[in-house]
């Protein structure tokens, strides 16, 4: 008879094989460190940098981008703190600055969708930047005038020189741009003008056209003229301090041509999801 180590024929094994020992304690492997990679947060969601021709871009939501004094020293941190200096997103460097305390606007904490806004008071507050601009360009602004209309031509943002690319209330029933020659109108009652609102603004001299919430609001179709702007003076007319607006800014985008229809598409929903605003 065979062994009992014998079957068949064949060498049969004395005990159950078993599967080769890890040495490596529990605690070594769950301190081991993980890759990089694994950590990096995945991309997501859209930004206007995306979008090729961006000039400047202020958001007041990045609260690390506002500082009290012009020099960019100081951190904005708390409500009603002045801002002296609101640095460019776009990676440009043209940073808005004022260097006189009295013309600082202020930073407001959860105004519109939980996010702040900058605050100019209507009588002499300014943030002002002077770069290359000149037409065509395409503006988006999240904002609106914080009073109803009362006279005059209230601005919310002029060119670097008067009048070189003036947005400003005409009446207490339209908004207007005016670059030289004549005024393109928008049609936007009292009301929606104090609400917060994307406004798309399309610079281009007899193609100017503005958009309140993506809908079309030309009033009159003339020319604004071929002044080019050469900076963005926010809250009053250019290179002063008269005609200043109540105005709020959550955020400002600027490129340098007419962007394709999907395009502004991108940056209005952009805008509008962030604020809380619906637009088409």
């Amino acid at each position: 008879a065979e062994s009992p180590l014998w079957a068949f024929g064949r060498l049969m094994r004395a005990t159950p094989s078993r599967a080769p020992t890890d040495t490596t304690s529990l605690q070594e492997r769950t301190s081991m460190p993980m890759s990089p990679r694994l950590l990096r947060p995945r991309q997501t969601g859209f930004s206007p940098k995306s979008i090729s021709g961006l000039v400047g871009w202020w958001d007041a939501s990045v609260t690390s981008s506002l500082a009290q004094l012009s020099t960019g020293s100081t951190a904005v941190s708390a409500d009603n703190d002045p801002v002296g200096y609101w640095a460019d997103q776009s990676g440009n460097g043209r940073n808005l600055t004022q260097a006189t305390n009295n013309n600082r606007p202020t930073y407001n904490t959860n105004v519109i969708n939980g996010r702040p806004v900058i605050n100019f008071d209507g009588l002499n507050d300014a943030l002002l930047a002077s770069f290359t601009l000149t037409q065509p360009i395409h503006y988006f602004l999240a904002w609106r005038f914080d009073s109803s209309y009362v006279s005059g031509n209230p601005r919310a943002f002029d060119g670097a020189t008067g009048n070189s690319m003036s947005f400003f209330r005409s009446s207490s029933s339209q908004l207007a741009l005016f670059a030289g020659t004549s005024s393109r109108t928008a049609n936007v009652s009292d009301a929606e003008a104090t609400a917060f609102n994307v406004m798309e603004i399309q610079a281009n001299r007899s193609s100017t056209n503005l958009l309140y919430n993506g809908a079309n609001r030309n009033g009159n179709t003339g020319d604004i003229g071929t002044n080019a702007p050469n900076g963005i003076y926010l809250g009053v007319f250019g290179n002063g301090f008269s005609n200043p607006g109540d105005v709020s800014f959550a955020e400002v985008l600027i490129y340098s041509r007419i962007l394709e229809s999907a395009e502004s598409a991108r940056v209005r929903k952009y805008l509008g999801s962030k604020y809380g605003i619906s637009t088409t």
